[in-house]
């Protein structure tokens, strides 16, 4: 039985509990080699999209590309990437910004008219 035929009879239980076995599954694979690059399927989306290309098929070979390939993190990703973009403070400090009351808000509305 299909996925949405089993879901049309109401049997949505049993593929939510399959689905929530193949995520815990998918964390557990993950939780044995956490950031690590994929090589090996770096190197089969590239013989891909060789492969696509040289068919003549650039939008596929493009598409395979950029949809397929993840970034490889490592422990001093998030470093590098903050000190390349350093970033100032959050916090808002209303005593510098002047603004306009009430009154000065309706002067500069009459001024435009």
């Amino acid at each position: 039985m299909t996925r949405a035929k089993a879901f049309m009879k109401g049997d949505w239980k049993s593929l939510w509990n399959k689905c929530r076995s193949q995520g815990v599954a998918r964390q557990d694979k993950l939780a044995q080699a956490p950031q690590t690059a994929t090589t090996q399927r770096t190197k089969q989306v590239d013989a891909l999209a060789q492969k696509y290309a040289r068919a003549g098929n650039l939008s596929k070979a493009s598409q395979t590309i950029c949809s397929a390939l993840k970034p490889a993190l490592k422990l001093d990703t998030l470093d590098k990437l903050k000190a390349q973009k350093p970033q100032d403070s959050t916090d808002f400090d209303s005593s510098s910004c002047h603004w306009l009351t009430a009154e000065e808000m309706d002067t500069l509305r009459r001024d435009d008219d």
